[in-house]
């Protein structure tokens, strides 16, 4: 059911809910009121639940949180300013519509205005006569500076046993209180004027509603002078364009997404059942749907966002519910799906995520366990587990796969647990090493956690050359290779380019050392292609794309990167950089020469564009050779290694 909250039992908040009542289905109406008096005169309805008592600020806030409905309507006394300032700071806090329904103004015709209570009051002292007090207890205590007010004043206030008991303690006489409830009719006010002599009447600028045109037109016609407290300004809508809204809120198609677990309802939480029970029609893969319908609903079997998008646009429908299988929120078909439906209103609920059940079943706290998904996924697996001690992986039912991968690697004797068919009747929980795994069967649906007790983070660079696969392609050597690296100074997630790339060494190094980025590697020798393309396979790095082509025709389509190496460019230097440049700011670069001509072109491109931060470094390396019993020392081609910041 959706749910709409109503603040105040006014004529106006009545009418809306009465309103809702006759026009609605499947919304429940929330309505606060103050007392016992507002509740008795409002609809009495099985979907009109009504609460009674003020409340704080803090309090609303908590209550709407917990109701979360899809609009509040602040139909409360135009006077009542604090209760209306709680209101609006609930619903700021609790992230909720607020919708303020502003009573009709009244015609003033004829008679006094003043300001505030104090002004009343010094009005009224200027001559003798008595006083008929309209507004309410709250002010009472300010009227009592009325001269000879135990005298002159009447006030006519609810029939409540506190606020005549209150009214009695300010000094009010107990004759003097007319404890009636409206409304009150023409008649009935002229009647009061002419029996307690009434020369003054105070009222506030209460509207049609309020019964001021009653008051206005028995004042003229007895004689008696009309005294009107203004309302004070605020911004809102009327009541006709309150219901509009309302309506429109309460009619759009509603299509609640759920979570309902690994799909035995009997993991569904409270809410996600309820959702299920609201739902004309209920939408996803047959095994999801059919645990949860059990033959009550109509059924729309899809999974695929598009589909499921054009089910709902052509159809007629008003609540829709999409079954997922455990958090929605969590590796789940439904983040596309979210996309696809802006526009309608949508409320997401939660299920047990299978991470959670496994991980209560083996007993294992996961707040600080890496989750990983290889559903249809690009994942680093052998990279994933050697850096973390607690993992758990969605295979998408690639187990033997993950653990023959794993155990090429050298991570065969990390402990595992593989759960299947969890929450089934079959439910199955192994546990053992991954090298064991990797000639058994499990059933597609299965997760894994294994755990690493020789877990740690690589942040290692400069690889020893003899880990890569060589060929005939010249190779940027370890130790200058280190210095490069250092200079690009790349982050967990940068988008690097390597164009130039020959064996792929750097490719390799920038790919491990970006793992959640992206490394674009750019050559134009068909060999070097090849050999870049073994060493990725070699690493098993899932964050490389190559390309073999001219550096400036390739860049042009490839996305903004935050750095960039040149090691190679056949003479195309700056049309590449100038091509990399116009793709926007923050770009950080840097560029290997061995020849002095390539080392001017560089560094006058970067002057002339105004780069930042422009370095130059030559590097000079020599190894050592053992012959016989002596080294000697064997100098490597001197490298100018540029580098420099494109900023705005």
């Amino acid at each position: 059911m959706d749910r709409l909250i109503v603040f105040g039992g006014t004529t106006e908040g009545r009418e809306l809910c009465q309103k809702c009542l006759e026009q609605l289905n499947n919304v429940v109406i929330h309505v606060f009121v103050a007392t016992e008096q507002g509740k008795e005169v409002l609809p009495k309805d099985g979907k009109l639940v009504v609460h009674t008592g003020r409340l704080t600020s803090m309090e609303m806030a908590d209550i709407i949180g917990t109701l979360s409905p899809d609009m509040v309507v602040d139909a409360t006394h135009p006077y009542a300013t604090e209760v209306t300032e709680n209101i609006v700071k609930a619903c700021t806090l609790s992230n909720a519509r607020y919708i303020r329904l502003l009573r009709e103004k009244a015609d003033i015709k004829k008679g006094f205005i003043a300001e505030d209570p104090l002004k009343v009051v010094k009005l009224v002292n200027r001559s003798r006569g008595n006083v008929l007090l309209t507004t309410g207890s709250k002010d009472l205590p300010a009227y009592t500076g009325i001269y000879n007010f135990k005298e002159r004043v009447y006030a006519r206030i609810l029939p409540d046993a506190n606020n005549i008991n209150w009214a009695i303690n300010m000094g009010y006489a107990k004759d003097h209180i007319i404890a009636e409830e409206g409304p009150f009719s023409y008649e009935r006010n002229v009647e009061e004027i002419k029996k307690y002599n009434i020369k003054y009447l105070i009222t506030k600028e209460s509207g049609k509603a309020g019964g001021f045109d009653e008051k206005q037109r028995a004042c003229k016609d007895a004689n008696c002078v009309l005294i009107v407290i203004p309302r004070p300004e605020e911004d809102g809508y009327s009541a006709s364009e309150v219901w509009e809204m309302v309506k429109e809120e309460y009619t759009k198609k509603t299509i609640h997404i759920i979570g309902v677990g690994m799909g035995n309802p009997k993991n569904m939480t409270v809410e996600a059942v309820e959702a299920v029970e609201d739902c004309q029609v209920l939408i996803g893969a047959n095994r999801l749907v059919d645990a949860v319908n059990k033959g009550r609903k109509d059924i729309y079997y899809e999974y695929k966002a598009e589909k499921i998008k054009e089910f709902i646009d052509t159809t007629d429908y008003q609540h829709y519910g999409i079954i997922f299988s455990g958090d929605v929120c969590l590796f789940s078909g439904a983040t596309v799906l979210l996309d696809l439906l802006d526009g309608y209103k949508v409320k997401v609920i939660q299920g047990i995520s299978s991470v959670a059940y496994l991980a209560s079943r083996i007993g294992v706290p996961w707040a600080g366990c890496r989750v990983v998904s290889a559903h249809g996924r690009n994942v680093d697996i052998v990279r994933e587990v050697a850096e973390n001690e607690g993992i758990f992986v969605l295979t998408g039912g690639n187990v033997k796969q993950i653990c023959q991968t794993l155990t090429e690697n050298g991570l065969g004797t990390v402990k595992i647990c593989a759960g299947e068919k969890l929450s089934y009747p079959r439910e199955k929980i192994t546990a053992g090493y991954v090298k064991d795994f990797v000639s058994r069967e499990f059933d597609p649906i299965t997760v894994l956690y294994m755990c690493n007790e020789n877990y740690g983070i690589s942040t290692e660079f400069g690889l020893s050359d003899d880990m890569f696969f060589r060929g005939e392609i010249p190779m940027t050597k370890s130790e200058v290779r280190s210095v490069i690296l250092s200079k690009l100074q790349l982050r967990n997630s940068d988008i690097v380019y390597d164009i130039g790339s020959g064996t792929g060494s750097v490719t390799v190094e920038c790919g491990r050392l970006a793992p959640k980025g992206m490394v674009y590697s750019v050559e134009c020798n068909e060999d070097a292609y090849e050999l870049t393309a073994k060493n990725v396979e070699h690493f098993e790095l899932k964050n490389v794309r190559q390309f073999l082509g001219q550096g400036k025709d390739i860049v042009a389509d490839l996305p903004k990167p935050n750095s960039v190496f040149i090691g190679g460019s056949k003479g195309e230097l700056e049309d590449i950089m100038e091509q990399i440049i116009n793709k926007g700011v923050d770009i950080r670069f840097v560029v290997s020469a061995i020849t002095l001509e390539t080392l001017t072109n560089t560094l006058m491109f970067m002057k002339t564009k105004g780069f930042k931060n422009t370095e130059v470094v030559q590097v000079s390396v020599s190894k050592g050779n053992f012959v016989g019993n002596s080294t000697m020392m064997t100098a490597q081609n001197p490298i100018f290694i540029v580098s420099g910041d494109w900023e705005e």
